[in-house]
């Protein structure tokens, strides 16, 4: 099964799939892409390192869909928050369901505390878009 995890930034994506995803599983989210290949913070992160990361993002979306390799289930991490960009997300990796993180507003912003400005910022552009 291919499952797109969507919801704001700070609400528990990451943490929703490391608590579900099990041995021959893979994890496409680009917190953990940045990890393997640089030694900064993910959510500090350095916009030519950024690059790469969503390069290899890409190319690991396009196993995912085209179904290459052996593994078991993969889960891919949005934060798609409308119906058009999360049917888009889906089709993109042939995704077989999707899993919303539902988290209120206030509590995405007091984990966003730990994180650099610009996620308050994302999480208050993520619901204002949301309810349009």
């Amino acid at each position: 099964m291919v499952y797109l995890v969507h919801g704001s930034p700070c609400s528990g994506k990451s943490t929703y799939i490391k608590n579900h995803a099990s041995d021959g599983d893979l994890i496409c989210d680009v917190d953990l892409i940045y990890n393997a290949i640089s030694t900064h913070d993910p959510h500090e992160a350095d916009l030519y390192i950024h690059e790469i990361a969503l390069l290899l993002k890409a190319q690991l979306l396009d196993i995912i869909k085209e179904r290459k390799g052996t593994w078991k289930d993969a889960y891919v991490v949005s934060i798609a928050n409308t119906k058009e960009k999360i049917e888009r997300d889906m089709e993109r990796i042939n995704a077989d369901a999707d899993i919303f993180i539902d988290t209120p507003f206030e509590v995405c912003m007091e984990r966003a505390k730990n994180r650099p400005f610009e996620f308050q910022w994302m999480i208050q552009e993520w619901f204002l878009e949301k309810k349009e």
